[in-house]
Parts: C-alpha cells; structure tokens; sequence
C-alpha cells in the first residue's frame, strides 16, 4: 500500500464510529502524515465543491446544499437544541495539520441556524476535545464529557463542561470517575445522562460506566459491567441496551444500578444502525463484514431478538436517523471493502419490515453526522470524502420524500402547542381551571418545584456517632415528603414537619460527605437543596485536616495516628477547584495558574499516617502519600519536604519522585519523623523547573498540612 492511501485510510477512520485518534504522538504522528500529504499532492484529488457548485451540480431534488461548517470537525457529535438550532463542539480538523505546531484539535463550537442555513462560531470549550460525548439536558444545557487531545503524549480528559445557549458559553462541571472517549452515550428517563465504557489511558475497553446528574453536578458510578460496551440505547421502560462486537449483550437496569447480561448479539458483529421505533422495539443493523446485510429487532418486553428485512446493500461508516413518520433513514457511509464514499439512502418500514431506497444525497459522504431539525428535514454534516485530507466542511438539507405529522397524543401532549415534525405546528389545547401546563405538556395544578434547606448540621460541622438531620421546605400546594441524601445515596425520608431523620453516621466512614435535602408535592414536582458539606469522624485514629486561619494551611490540631488534607488542596490555586488557595504556610508560596483543573498539573491531596495506628510522634516512622495529577512524565517532578519551626520554616528536602505515567495517582513513601510538637510537610509539583521548596513555575502547584505530634 502507498503511504499517500496509508494517510487516507488513517484519517478515514477518524470519522468512523468507535475509531481510535489516528496519531497518538503529535510530533512524529502529524509529521509523517504530512509527508504523506507530500506525496499525495502529486496525484491528481477530487477538490471538494463550493456550495454554488454542488447546487447546481445536484441531480435529486430531495437533498440540497446547505451552509458549510467552518471546520470539518471528525468525532463530534450533532446536538439539537429546544430552539431548533444544532450545535457541534470541539473535534480535530486533520486538514489543519501545517497550521503552527502542527495541531488540529479544536475547542471551538459552532451553531447551525436553521432559518437561515448558515452556521457561526459559538463560545470555545475550556479545553480542545475530540471524542467527546455530548447530550441535551431537560433544561436546555448541553453536557460534554471526557474526550481527547494529543500534544507530545495523548490526553484523555476526565472534565466535563455545560454550555449554556442563552449565554453562548461553556463552564466546568463535576468531573467524571476516570477518562472517557468514545463513550457510549444515553440520557436516561429521568434525566440523568449515562456514559459507557470508551476508551482510558490504562485501558481500550474500560469495564465501567457512570452517570451524569445535572441537578448536583456530580458522576455516579453504576455497577460494574460485564463486558466492555460500544453503543448504547434507552428503552420505554427506561432501561438501557448495550452493544459491542463481539461482546454479550447487556441491559443497565437504573432502579439496581446494575448491568445484567441477554447473550450474544444475532451476528456477533456491532451493528452500524441502532435506532428506536416508535413502538419500543430497536432496529439493529448491518456490521463491519461485506457479506452482512442482516437486520434485527430487539422486543424490549421479552427481551428477545426477532430477524427483520435485510439491508439493500452493505454499509460502514453510516448515521442513521428516526423520522417524525416512524421510518428510519440511513445516510452515506461506505463499502467495507472499499474507501469509496456513497451518496445512498435507504428508509426501513417497521410497518413492512423492509427497505427502500431513497432519492441520494448530492455527494457522496463517509462518517457523516445527521440530526433531524424542527421542520422535519434532516442536516447531514461532514464526514470524508474518502480522500486524503478529504474530510468535509459541506452540508445538506435532506427532505424525506414522505412525512406523517405527529398528533398530541403520539407525543403524550395534553396541551400546549408542538412542532408537527413536517414543518407546522399541532395545537394540543388549553388546561381548565386552575390547572397549568407544565413543560411536559401535562396538565397540572402546580408546575412549580418546592424549595429545600437542611438547616442541620451546618456547613463544615465535624460529626460522629448518630446525628439528627434537619430541613424546612416550602410550596405552593404542599409537600408531601422530603428525602435526605449523602450525595447521590439515599438515608431515609420524612413525612411531616418538622422534616428530621437521625443519621447513623458510623457506616458512613470517615471524611467530607454532601448532604442533600430533596423535596416532593403531591403533583409530582421535586426540589432540591443546595448541598452541606459536613465531616464524619468516627474512628478514634482518624483526623481530617481543617483549614486553620493562622498557619492558612490544612491542620491536624491534636495528635492522632494520621492527618490528611482530605479534598481541601485538590486542584491548583486559580485554576480551582482547590478552597483556601494557596494552601502554603502563611501564604508565603504561591501557586502557578496556568492552564485548567486536571488537564494540568495539581497536588490534589496529602497524607501522613504511622505505621503501626499509634499518635504521631517524633522518631515514628511514617507513610507520607501524595496523590497528584500529572501531565507530562518526562517533565514533571514531585518534591517532599518537611519543616518543624513553622514561624520561621526552613524547609528540608525529603525526597523526589518522577512520575511514571500521567493522569492521576497517588505515591507513598516512609519518613522517620522529626523532634517538634508541631510540624509541617509540603508537597510540590513542577513543570521543568529547578528543584526548590517554592517555585514559581506556572504551572507549579505546592500543598501544606500542618500536623500535632505526642
């Protein structure tokens, strides 16, 4: 094979579903690609046609040009907001490879206007993201999660962003458990977003999942999986079928937060195509082998497979989308045995069982990405057109050559006014008296959520044994429960004010914990509290570190047999998330504030214990742990030092530790403590820089805890 088709079968699989970034080294990878690109340049290419040209070159009238992205954008997603609008975020644009340093990964984002057909740059993501997951939240935000970029080393990204419409602008949330990219993606019934497997730094196929809850901002991890999941889809009773080559097939159950298997896929291959119909059933079909064109259907109910109409003709690389009519239609894609983009369109009857062939598309597209708009048409954006460098900028409008509108009660609406899917509008009428339509369409006597506020104990309260949780609430109709919650854990309920439970907090082991206060009315509205942090201590040799005003630093005031910063140093300074920055002895050391939390370097926690669970002393010996995120191996050193006059500190170097990978973890290593009643170590992390106590590199990050001895 020549390297100029090499290049163009790596940046091909770029946009195909579930591939891996084509270079994981920025310098050698993109470097040899551009030499390809060289060669390439001396074989005659197909350029891509301007708007004008494919207009008027276009020889079926169901599909025409519309607006063109400004970047073709690989691996990223199409999100339709409740406005109408599309937004596409982040990706990599391979084209860009003789840009400066030779980086075509991007954080910008585009929205795509459907009035006018025209696209325009929206607010930038914090960070650039190739493979990220995105989803619409039921209150019009859009979540984006993990994904990739690559400078000298890849990097997986563990943050999660929100983009907020109104304002045109992303912010950090919580972030998730571990890198993701390529997740597997679903927003479940109640809202709560659900990622699946994708690939990590440690491993392609992570057996582990978690979801998204956009009222806290914070990731759960569900139950461990079974085997490793590449596509997922949400089923009526809201549970959620996963899917992987190979793979069994799995069912995440929400109400047990656990992953239960069904057995083998029909083929064993991963379908292209995973729709739902409209009557619960999901359309799998075709798979990476040019002799399948098989199809099934999956029974929710019975959890079966039943063997439905063939495809016409063998397909990779496709995007597939359910229309307003129940039919579904296929876009593009390519032979497997070929490179070949194809201008195709098949539509699937569930009614028949069978497919047809639609009028095409105006050019042929590998890897599109296509999402049904308001009007009922369909954006058919990007993809490749099977040349090196081919990836593509261009967009169609495609208008289905038939469309049903959809009844109020085919959209469970019993009031308001909704998009028909062709084009118009249905009205679903009004509500009687004193009834409101709430924003599901419902009518109701109150669409206003009830407020919450744990009132005890209090913000950064320590606590132990068994301690009486306190809330007041408020409603308009009345409120009929109140639930308390340590984070995403549920303690118990109340049904009478005043709102109380006792809380046994010795199984909650010792630390921060996030109590949360949740409030229902009786038309099923819910409310939730700002969360209270408190922490637990129970164990008689615990001792979790506060934050002391004098020394401005985490400290153990009496001697127990550890002192641990707990969550309050994590982060780096400005950066965040780090409270109480810089977190140095008097404030003397200063932490560097460039770049962003957990793509950059940070010292997120400290720990000092004795060996054998008696007080810290002097002469002990004693595990010192350090857990810290950390970028770049080769550049980044981890320095300890300790100091026992801690007016006056004079800080001696411990010892040194070259990270051996990156991302987060932690390190421990044993010290025989020094004579002082009261002591200090510090953890510093820094980019290239020289070995000091206080560095003013910026992106060094130092971390204090001040600890009592016997």
């Amino acid at each position: 094979m020549s390297l100029p088709s090499v290049a163009a079968r790596c940046l091909v699989l770029g946009v195909e579903s579930g591939g891996e970034p084509p270079m994981t080294n920025r310098r050698t990878g993109w470097l040899a690609l551009g030499m390809a690109c060289l060669l390439q340049a001396c074989t005659p290419m197909t350029a891509e046609p301007s708007d004008d040209t494919a207009v008027r070159e276009q020889s079926q009238a169901a599909s025409a040009m519309t607006g063109s992205l400004a970047k073709s954008r690989t691996s990223t997603p199409l999100t339709r907001l409740q406005d109408g609008r599309v937004l596409v975020a982040g990706g990599s644009e391979p084209s860009d490879i003789f840009i400066p340093q030779g980086q075509p990964f991007l954080s910008s984002c585009e929205l795509y206007d459907p009035a006018t057909g025209t696209w325009s740059y929206t607010g930038s993501l914090q960070v650039m993201r190739e493979g990220a997951s995105a989803q619409l939240l039921d209150d019009g935000r859009v979540l984006v999660a993990g994904g990739y970029y690559n400078t000298n080393v890849a990097n997986y990204h563990v943050t999660a962003e929100l983009y907020d419409p109104a304002a045109g602008s992303w912010s950090y949330t919580g972030s998730m458990s571990q890198p993701r990219n390529r997740a597997a993606t679903v927003k479940l019934l109640d809202g709560r977003v659900l990622l699946a497997g994708g690939t990590t730094p440690q491993s392609t196929n992570p057996l582990s999942a978690e979801f998204y809850d956009a009222t806290t901002g914070t990731w759960t991890a569900t139950g461990p999986m079974l085997a490793r999941i590449e596509k997922s889809e949400l089923l009526p009773d809201g549970r959620v079928l996963g899917l992987a080559s190979g793979q069994i097939v799995q069912i995440y159950t929400p109400a047990t937060n656990a992953w239960t298997s069904l057995g083998a896929l029909p083929t064993g291959l991963l379908p292209e195509i995973v729709v739902s119909l409209a009557d619960g059933r999901v359309l799998v079909a075709g798979g990476g082998n040019a002799t399948v064109r098989y199809a099934s259907l999956f029974h929710p109910t019975t959890n079966t497979w039943a063997a439905t109409g063939g495809l016409l003709a063998q397909i990779i690389s496709t995007s597939a989308v359910r229309m307003p009519d129940g039919t579904v239609l296929a876009f593009g894609g390519r032979d497997p045995n070929n490179f070949i983009p194809l201008t195709t369109v098949q539509r699937y009857t569930p009614s028949t069982g069978l497919w047809t062939a639609e009028p095409s598309l105006v050019g042929g597209r590998i890897g599109p990405r296509a999402v049904l708009l308001a009007s009922g048409d369909i954006l058919v954006a990007g993809g490749s057109n099977g040349q090196t460098l081919g990836n593509l900028k261009t967009c169609e409008r495609y208008v289905s050559a038939t469309c049903v509108p959809l009844s109020c009660t085919s959209q469970g609406a019993a009031c308001g006014t909704l998009p028909d899917g062709c084009g118009g509008t249905v009205s679903c009428g009004t509500c009687g008296s004193g009834l409101t339509c709430s924003a599901a369409n419902a009518c109701v006597s109150d669409a206003t959520p009830p407020t919450a506020t744990l009132t005890a104990p209090t913000a950064g309260t320590p606590v132990s044994g068994t301690v009486t949780l306190q809330a007041t609430t408020s409603d308009d109709v009345g409120v009929t429960h109140v639930e308390f919650l340590d984070g995403t854990k549920l303690l118990g309920t109340s049904s009478t004010a005043p709102y109380s439970l006792d809380w046994n907090t010795v199984g909650a082991g010792d630390g921060n914990h996030f109590l949360v206060v949740r409030a229902h009315d009786a038309t099923g509205n819910v409310g939730r509290s700002t969360p209270v942090t408190v922490q637990v201590l129970n164990s008689p040799n615990a001792n979790v570190a506060a934050y002391d005003a004098t020394f401005r630093t985490p400290r153990c005031a009496t001697a127990g047999a550890s002192c641990d910063t707990g969550s309050v140093v994590d982060g780096r300074g400005s950066v965040g998330p780090e409270l109480n920055a810089p977190n140095t002895l008097n404030g003397a050391c200063q932490d560097g504030n460039n770049g962003t939390y957990h793509s950059d370097e940070s010292i997120d926690r400290l720990r000092i214990a004795t060996l054998d669970g008696s007080p810290l002393a002097p002469g002990k010996v004693v595990n010192i742990q350090v857990t810290a995120y950390v970028t770049m191996p080769a550049s980044n050193r981890i320095e300890l030092y300790s100091a026992t006059n801690l007016a006056n500190p004079v800080w001696q170097l411990i010892n040194t530790i070259m990270p051996p990978t990156n991302f987060s973890q932690t390190f421990t290593l044993r010290y025989s403590l020094p004579a002082a009643p009261i002591q200090a170590i510090r953890a510093r992390i820094s980019y290239n820089g020289p070995l000091t106590s206080c560095g003013s590199g910026s992106f060094d990050d130092h971390d204090d805890l001040v600890f009592a001895t016997q």
